[in-house]
This record gives structure tokens, C-alpha cells and sequence, in this order.
């Protein structure tokens, strides 16, 4: 088969014959979940709320390891999505729940819930195909899920959702794990020492290796910035003379390497292999540095300082794009653009006033324009069953408080 054939099976075909096989088959007391990567915060804090509140079985499909799953207590079947079990979990579930194209992404169905819970609200522009495929045609989901008003009205109208009534702003359901306590010995198992000050990097990548999606693509215009990656040694090395931790999380699809002398460097593997969810690792850092990514919009609920090492802002909107247009001027925090910049930030993570410092105004400037208000961190998974609760599926029924 060659490779446009490949795809157009995967992208056009198997969507119409996923959709007419979830028409025909029997529904049955089940749920699906799948994520990617297979660590998804989402996906995880959902399977944990399901596991409280669902009256039947939950599968989950391209699951992480067992030992994973029970450092996060989310003991569930899990199967292969491709694989025999998974196929027909999927067609006969009474709901499923996804992020990421999930069998090519087919029309919903009558009577079998879906659920798009997809992978944080940010300013990425985003491009119709990885939300709906357009030569598919109609909704995707009963249901989308949004960490902030102005994203989820963007996504709704890449989905062809009614955003008054198909999306549940509720916070993405990640954000939970961001005030669970986490045993010191998993803070240990990372490198990191839990007493000491810690700030956590997390660029967003602007090329991409390509490694879930196909071949890899540039989301900059004309490359990435070398001062990407300077401003980042820089802010390491200001860290370390003020006895703060510095954390280096890349992001899986950057093709960059993000290596930093002095730095805590932790991957997705890192994470799995310590029982920690990404979110569990947020919640007990200081302070955040990011830039495009959606993870800020997240992390702006704990109201900590949060800085932007983004110097190809302007390639990135000449690129990919911002969106809203004016995103870039109701950020939550400072641009680290040089040394005086760095020790500012760091000089407020480490005050006494952290929480009422210079960037608490901004925070709350952020979470007026974004749509952000009224979520706080805890509750959102349950946010999300209690949405589609509200709707009328047979699985309603089963989503009990």
C-alpha cells in the first residue's frame, strides 16, 4: 500500500466504516478512554473519576504501563486500540472518550456518547484536521472539553459544536492533579530535591519530529530562534546561583534537543517510570516558564509566577499563528528576555509575596480575558462527567455523584 493510499484509508475510509460499524452493533455498559501520548493528564484524571462514579466497565486503549497505572491507582483493562478486544470495545461502548484522532475521528453516533477532551486550551492556532477531518464531514463529539472560554468557542467552531451546549468549560481535567501531594520519595526518583525552590520550563516545540502525526512540520517562520534555547541556559544558570531547582520538560514532538547544563532534565518516560503524573510534577513547582503551549493557561489556577521564554513570538504568528490575535498582550507574566529579566523572575519566585507580587495583576488580567474564571483546580474530571450527565444518553444513567 503506498503511503497516500495509507492515508487516505486512514484519514477518509476508515472513519465512514468505524461510524456505520457503531450504528450497527449493540451498545453495552462500557466505556473507552484512550490518550497520547498514553501518560495524557486528561485521560488519567478521567479514568480516576470514572472509577468513583461509573457502574460498569472501563477500557482503556493504548494504556501506559501497568506500573503506572497502579502508582495513580487507575487499575482498568486496557487493550491495544487496533487489537481485537479494543475494536470491539470501542464500537459497543456506551461512551467513549478521547484526545488525539481516535480511529480516524468518525461522526458521532445516536444513543453512544463521545466525548473530545482533547489536550489543553492555548493559543496554538489550530488546523481543522486535528480536530475534525473535513472531507469526513459533521460533529466528531457530543461533547468537547475546554479549559477556558475563548478556546473552547475556537474549538467548537473547528468541531462543528454548538459552544452553548456541546462545551463544557470546566477546566481540562488534568488540572486535578495539580493540587494531589505527591510522596517525596517520587520527587527523589526524578533527581529532584522536594525542599528546594523549583521552577519548571516547559517550551512548546517548533519543529517537530514528527513522531505521532506523520512527517514533521516547522511552526515557526523560517526556524527556531537560537535564543530559544540561550534564554534558557541563561535562566538555568540564574537559578542555580540563587539555589533554585531548574526542571527542563520537553515537549515529546520537539525535534530541539532542550539539554542544560545544571538542569533537571525529565521526559515523558521519566515521569512514567516514577508513578508521576506531568501535573503532579506542576503542582509542587514555584514557579512555571513557558510560551505557546497550552500548559500556562492551566497552571495560571494556582496563581504562581509564571514566565515566557518566547524571543520568536512574531516567527511563531508568522507561522502557526495566535489566537486570539491579541494573546500575546494579556499574558500571565514577564518575557525573560536577558539576565535583568531572569533575576527579576526568579527574585519574585523566591519573595515572600510571590502570590501578590508583581505578576499577580497580570494573572488576574489573564484569567479575565481568557475565560478562565470560576475553574479551580480539583474538580474538573468530575466537571466533565456531570456535563455529559446533563445530556441525554443512556450512559447518564450510570455517571452517578
Amino acid at each position: 500500500m503506498t503511503a497516500s493510499l495509507r492515508a487516505w484509508v486512514l484519514r477518509v475510509a476508515l472513519p465512514h466504516l468505524v461510524r456505520w460499524a457503531r450504528l450497527v452493533t449493540p451498545r453495552r455498559r462500557l466505556v473507552v478512554v484512550c490518550g497520547v501520548p498514553s501518560t495524557e493528564g486528561n485521560v488519567v484524571e478521567l479514568v480516576r473519576a470514572l472509577q468513583r462514579r461509573y457502574e460498569g466497565r472501563i477500557v482503556w486503549l493504548d494504556p501506559p504501563s501497568a506500573a503506572f497505572r497502579a502508582a495513580q491507582g487507575v487499575e482498568v483493562d486496557g487493550f491495544p486500540r487496533y487489537s481485537r478486544q479494543g475494536v470491539i470495545a470501542y464500537l459497543t461502548a456506551e461512551a467513549v472518550f478521547f484526545t488525539h484522532g481516535l480511529f480516524g475521528m468518525p461522526r458521532r453516533v445516536p444513543r453512544k456518547a463521545t466525548v473530545n477532551v482533547w489536550h489543553g486550551s492555548g493559543m496554538k492556532v489550530m488546523p481543522r484536521s486535528l480536530l475534525a477531518e473535513r472531507r469526513v464531514g459533521g460533529p466528531a463529539a457530543d461533547l468537547l472539553v475546554s479549559g477556558a472560554r475563548v478556546w473552547g468557542d475556537y474549538y467548537a467552531g473547528l468541531s462543528d459544536l454548538d459552544p452553548r451546549t456541546e462545551v463544557a468549560v470546566v477546566g481540562n481535567p488534568r488540572v486535578d492533579a495539580l493540587v494531589r501531594p505527591v510522596a517525596a520519595e517520587r520527587w527523589k526518583a526524578l533527581g529532584i530535591d522536594p525542599q528546594t525552590p523549583l521552577i519548571v520550563w516547559m517550551p512548546t516545540f517548533r519543529v517537530s519530529t514528527g513522531a505521532h502525526e506523520g512527517a514533521g512540520w516547522s511552526d515557526v517562520a523560517g526556524g527556531e530562534a537560537a535564543g530559544v534555547a540561550e534564554l534558557g541556559a541563561l535562566l538555568a544558570e540564574v537559578c542555580a546561583a540563587h539555589g533554585v531547582t531548574f526542571v527542563v520538560k520537553a515537549h515529546p514532538l520537539d525535534a530541539a534537543a532542550r539539554t542544560i547544563a545544571g538542569a533537571v532534565q525529565i521526559g515523558d518516560a521519566d515521569l512514567e517510570a516514577a508513578g508521576l503524573a506531568l501535573y503532579e510534577l506542576l503542582g509542587g513547582a514555584d514557579a512555571l516558564v513557558s510560551d505557546a503551549s497550552s500548559v500556562w493557561t492551566d497552571y495560571l489556577l494556582l496563581d504562581r509566577p509564571i514566565g515566557f521564554i518566547f524571543p520568536d513570538a512574531e516567527e511563531y504568528r508568522a507561522g502557526r499563528g495566535i489566537q486570539p490575535d491579541d494573546a500575546l498582550d494579556f499574558l500571565p507574566g514577564p518575557m525573560i528576555s536577558g539576565r535583568a529579566e531572569a533575576e527579576e523572575f526568579v527574585a519574585e519566585v523566591l519573595g515572600d509575596d510571590a502570590a501578590r507580587g508583581p505578576g499577580a495583576a497580570l494573572r488576574a488580567r489573564s484569567r479575565e480575558r481568557f475565560g478562565i474564571e470560576g475553574i479551580t483546580a480539583g474538580g474538573s474530571a468530575d466537571g466533565v462527567l456531570d456535563a455529559l450527565a446533563a445530556l441525554p444518553f443512556p450512559v447518564a444513567a450510570r455517571l452517578s455523584r
